[in-house]
């Protein structure tokens, strides 16, 4: 597609996949088109005039520029394809068929304007070039945190469709204006692809319209019938749709409301685990019917569920695709997913640690190289994140850093078990309750039990530690589900407006589960990290209430603001270099290390 997304996680609502961090959306173009399998050179050639830099760069090759600014880069390529050209900041794509050169040629004074093109059809390399002005020239309207972005989801359908259309024709006019100067001449599925990708780039804002909207004003609206039908009339059922970048991408906001349907509404989906992605082949069986899309789409769903779930349970998925696609380079690769992440769950021991609904329950048991028979050890338990609809404990996996026994939980999520985190916060209560219940066998100390949490697993962490209800019935509640201190990272704080509240008919029992709204005494101590930056996931302004809270109230929290860091904050290296001293310390600090003696 002519978009690249980098999307908060927000759950399995209106934009339960928009995946991971600040919401940026920058037109590019990446599609690969495919032009039969003979391997032939090719060859990028240019120069700079009035050069000011040593390099240039063609897709990940370093070109040192000659004095007198020229640059060479040859391939052997079996298909027509893009390549991008980084020259200082200026950035922009050449477009090239096998056998064929491209000659750039730019001046440093005013690279954006003062570029030409000679070899391989220069016509489309500069629409290719006046896109990316065009892409500049918009970037406002494609970046969330911009007033252009707000003001144009604020407007009323007809006039939002209507900017939508101009903003459109901004591309598709020079593209026009390309395909009737140069008929006979232009690549036929360049053009074709090309106008795909920016159909399917502005069919992303109308499919997320609504919730926009109702972001910025507060007002609910659903789609006309007219603009539905347009939607609904979208077909991703062509195998050339492939060779479109990030097609994926907008292929599961088309799916995804089909897919939720059959979620919701296949009474043979009821209590089974892996719900969503069962669910998901279902739509896949009846909307495709070309063999390479079905292929695809298939892999897709299992490949993501494997990266955001596990492989628990789903051999019969794999031994399914590897029996029925016709596609052996897709299968090997899946099959070759599967077992990495199969190897990850062996090499320790796997315990279920609660029974429900006929779904056994797993704690992953990592015990530290220096564990002593008789040894009573503290007790990391990690619940990991995934804003309560997906996740694995894998991302947890490994022996603790400071020598605890280590227990990574698996909890049930909206994706595989339909559930909302109600019945998560009650698994989390009963993974802490079987901790202690178990002692002897972990080698545990039932006073030193420390909840960890990033994200929604932070939220379990603490409601655990927070509410008096949710327990699991028939559990005994003489021992207690309460860790002894928690660390948490971007935990959410506020339920207000979660992905799952149109789920849940009194709002009242989603406060009773918001950390926020249930702040008292006596809770264990915390230890939070949280991102400045974290602005959509979980508003950095909630923490900053809840420590402020807490403080009120007495409880001992130990709180790192992190400046310039947004929600996922265990991918930045700089993070870790303040966590895990601040995590010393604290462990420290709560008799859970020993303190270092400053006289030795």
């Amino acid at each position: 597609m002519l978009f690249s997304i980098f999307l908060c996680l927000l759950g399995k609502s209106k934009l339960e996949k928009m995946k991971r961090t600040t919401l940026i959306l920058i037109l590019s173009l990446f599609s690969t088109l495919t032009y039969g399998q003979v391997t032939k050179s090719i060859v990028i050639t240019g120069s700079v005039k009035n050069n000011e830099s040593p390099f240039v760069s063609v897709e990940d090759t370093l070109l040192q520029l000659s004095p007198g600014g020229g640059f060479f880069f040859k391939r052997n390529i079996s298909h027509s394809r893009y390549y991008d050209i980084k020259y200082k900041e200026k950035k922009f794509k050449v477009f090239i068929e096998p056998g064929d050169t491209v000659e750039i040629i730019m001046n440093a004074v005013n690279p954006d304007e003062r570029i030409h093109f000679r070899g391989y059809f220069p016509p489309i390399n500069r629409y290719l070039h006046q896109k990316s002005l065009i892409d500049k020239q918009l970037t406002d309207y494609f970046n969330s945190n911009t007033l252009k972005w707000h003001s144009l989801f604020k407007k009323n359908e007809t006039n939002f469709l209507k900017e939508l259309d101009s903003l459109r024709n901004l591309y598709l006019q020079p593209l026009e204006k390309l395909e009737s100067k140069h008929k006979e001449e232009v690549n036929q599925k360049f053009l074709f692809t090309t106008r795909k990708d920016i159909k399917f780039t502005f069919d992303w804002f109308i499919f997320y319209y609504p919730y926009f909207h109702s972001r910025f004003t507060g007002e609910k609206v659903n789609l006309t019938k007219e603009t539905r039908a347009y939607l609904n009339d979208i077909n991703l059922d062509h195998p050339w749709l492939l060779e479109i970048d990030n097609y994926n991408q907008f292929g599961e906001e088309v799916l995804r409301p089909k897919i939720r349907k059959e979620f919701n509404n296949n009474k043979s989906l009821k209590n089974s685990d892996n719900r969503w992605l069962k669910a998901s082949l279902n739509i896949v069986s009846e909307y495709f019917n070309n063999r390479e899309t079905i292929d695809y789409w298939r892999y897709l769903f299992i490949k993501n569920h494997i990266e955001d779930n596990g492989v628990k349970n789903i051999e019969s998925f794999i031994e399914n695709f590897r029996e029925k696609s016709e596609n052996e380079e897709l299968k090997k690769d899946l099959i070759k997913i599967y077992n990495i992440e199969l190897r990850k769950r062996k090499g320790h021991p796997i315990m279920t640690y609660k029974t429900v609904d006929g779904f056994q329950l797993d704690a992953h048991i990592f015990m530290p190289d220096s564990l002593k028979k008789g040894d009573k050890k503290p007790v990391s338990v990690y619940f990991h994140g995934g804003s309560w609809s997906e996740g694995k404990p894998a991302w947890h996996f490994g022996q603790s850093k400071f020598g605890f026994v280590k227990v990574c939980i698996e909890y049930r999520t909206y994706d595989r078990y339909g559930v909302l985190p109600f019945e998560a916060i009650s698994d989390a209560k009963s993974a802490i309750r079987w901790v202690r219940q178990n002692a002897n066998e972990l080698n545990a100390d039932t006073s030193k039990v420390i909840a960890f949490g990033n994200s929604a697993g932070g939220h379990l962490a603490l409601a655990a530690a927070m509410l008096d209800t949710l327990d699991e019935p028939g559990e005994n509640q003489k021992i207690s589900s309460r860790p002894n201190a928690l660390v948490l990272n971007a935990a959410v704080y506020n339920l207000k407006n979660v992905w799952f509240d149109y789920l849940v008919e009194d709002k009242n029992k989603i406060t009773a589960i918001s950390p926020l709204q249930n702040v008292k005494k006596d809770l264990p101590p915390m230890l939070i990290f949280h991102g400045e930056a974290d602005m959509q996931s979980s508003p950095f302004k909630f923490c900053k209430q809840f420590v402020e809270k807490m403080d009120s109230a007495g409880n001992e929290v130990y709180f790192y603001p992190l400046e310039g860091m947004g929600h996922f904050l265990w991918r930045n290296g700089h993070y870790w270099q303040i966590s895990e001293k601040a995590k010393r310390d604290f462990f420290r600090e709560m008799g859970f290390l020993k303190k270092i003696n400053p006289g030795l």
